[in-house]
Parts: C-alpha cells; sequence; structure tokens
C-alpha cells in the first residue's frame, strides 16, 4: 500500500497526504456526511481511491475546516484551501474536484491564480442542472427530518443509475446507513449542501489560467455532460471528456480510465 497518513492544518482543514514527496496535485472531494479527519477504514478507503494515481504523483486530499454553519460558504472554503496551499508550501500544483467539489475547486484555482497549473473536474461543472439542483434541495429536506436512510438510499440510486445501483446498491445503502455515513454535525453537512446547491461559478470561470480536463459520466444527473461542455467553453483552456456508461459515481465505477486521464493531463 503507497505511504499516506492524516492531518489536520493549522487553518483546521483535515487533509491526507498520500505518495512520496511534496504533494502535486490537491484534491478537493465532493459533500460526505461525515467530515471529521478520516482514519481506521475510512482511511483505507481513501488511500484505495487515489492508489493508482498517488503511485506517480503525491497528492494531499482535503476535507472541509469544522467551521460554525454560519461561516460556511464556497468563498470561505476556498480561502481554507488556498491556506492550506501555503502552509504545505504547495507552489505549483493541480487542483481535482471531485463531484460537489467541483465549485470549491474552480474558486481555488481562480484564487492561486499561476500557482495552479491544471484544473482537472470529474463528474462536476460550474454549477449544477436543473435536476441536480432539484435533487440537493430534495436531500435536504430530507437531511432537515432525519431520514439518514432515505437519503443515503436516493444519493446512491442517483450516483449509480441503472439496475445495479437501483436493485443493489441503494437497497444497501439504506439497510446499513452507517456504511455511508451518518454526520456527527447535521449542521454543517446541511449547511455545506445548500451553499453547493446555490453556486454557481460560470462568471468565475474567467478567472482560471490554467488548462483545464472535465470528466462527467454521460447518465451524470448532477453534472450531465452538457453542463461540462458549458463550463469548458467558459474556462480559458478546456476539454471535456464523456465517460459512456457511467453516472454521478464515476470517480468509483470507472477509477481506472480517470485515474489514466489525470495522469495523463497532469
Amino acid at each position: 500500500m503507497i505511504a499516506g497518513y492524516a492531518a489536520q492544518s493549522d487553518t483546521g482543514v483535515p487533509y491526507v497526504m498520500l505518495g512520496e514527496g511534496t504533494p502535486s496535485l490537491l484534491v478537493i472531494p465532493g459533500i460526505e456526511p461525515e467530515h471529521h479527519l478520516p482514519d481506521g477504514l475510512r482511511l483505507q478507503g481513501v488511500r484505495g481511491a487515489f492508489e493508482e494515481i498517488a503511485e506517480r504523483r503525491p497528492l494531499a486530499v482535503a476535507w472541509r475546516a469544522d467551521r460554525p454553519a454560519g461561516e460556511i460558504s464556497i468563498d470561505s472554503i476556498a480561502a481554507d484551501y488556498v491556506d492550506l496551499a501555503r502552509q504545505l508550501e504547495l507552489t505549483d500544483l493541480a487542483i481535482l474536484g471531485v463531484s460537489t467539489g467541483s465549485p470549491m475547486a474552480i474558486e481555488t484555482a481562480a484564487r492561486l491564480g499561476p500557482r495552479c497549473n491544471r484544473l482537472l473536474l470529474v463528474s462536476g461543472g460550474a454549477s449544477l442542472s436543473t435536476r441536480g439542483r432539484s435533487l440537493l434541495e430534495r436531500w435536504v429536506a430530507l437531511a432537515e427530518a432525519g431520514l439518514w436512510r432515505t437519503l443515503a438510499r436516493e444519493q446512491i440510486a442517483a450516483f449509480y443509475p441503472g439496475l445495479f445501483g437501483a436493485c443493489v446498491l441503494a437497497p444497501i445503502a439504506w439497510l446499513f446507513p452507517d456504511l455511508y455515513g451518518r454526520p456527527e454535525d447535521p449542521a454543517f453537512f446541511l449547511a455545506l449542501t445548500r451553499a453547493v446547491a446555490a453556486a454557481d461559478l460560470r462568471t468565475r470561470c474567467k478567472d482560471v489560467d490554467a488548462p483545464a480536463l472535465l470528466m462527467n459520466g454521460e447518465r451524470d444527473l448532477l453534472y450531465p455532460p452538457e453542463i461540462a461542455r458549458e463550463t469548458a467553453l467558459l474556462l480559458t483552456d478546456a476539454d471535456s471528456v464523456t465517460l459512456e456508461r457511467a453516472g454521478h459515481g464515476a470517480f468509483k465505477s470507472h477509477s481506472g480510465r480517470i485515474a489514466r486521464l489525470i495522469l495523463a493531463n497532469l
């Protein structure tokens, strides 16, 4: 297994370092129910998800600082990531935004300016689709009602469209919600989900100078290929790739191809 450890920056941002040497890739994941520093099996899962990339490119996976719900916004999160990059002395790095981490990645790349040499988005874009925004609003309502089993089932079904997702993965998520995660701080989860649901970074794209690549599943409900293509046109220098037969959970279902695309563009 690749070398790696979990830590927390002076700014309160929890992160995991993977690979040998100074990270050249900053990974900004999407919203997860649990946002605290990963350990145990969760840390092993993080290692496994990025192992193929980290074998060739050392990286840091950064979550969100444990802020009060009223202080959570795309701006405050991006400011934390910029501070983390400075603390870790990352002067020439690529940024990888995954899923709902993509608006945070776009804002962070814009703030870092020339210190960011590449922007990569997986299952993401500058704004949600109309259906994607409706889904996040629905999930906020479920979270407010404390219906975590239903939330887990609906999210998994949306991320992995098709019979396998609906008939196998979604029921497992409902039966074992702790496998998917229950937030210790629901207010944090709700504030973060609301911030992403309202996020629209289309006008901010012009401030990202780094070349970009977007990789989206053809069945993605939150950020479909048309959203990726629109975002690519707004960025200074960007391409988009559509992943056949993939949904929003493409980072797991199509991990090999995505890893190869990422490594080829670093």
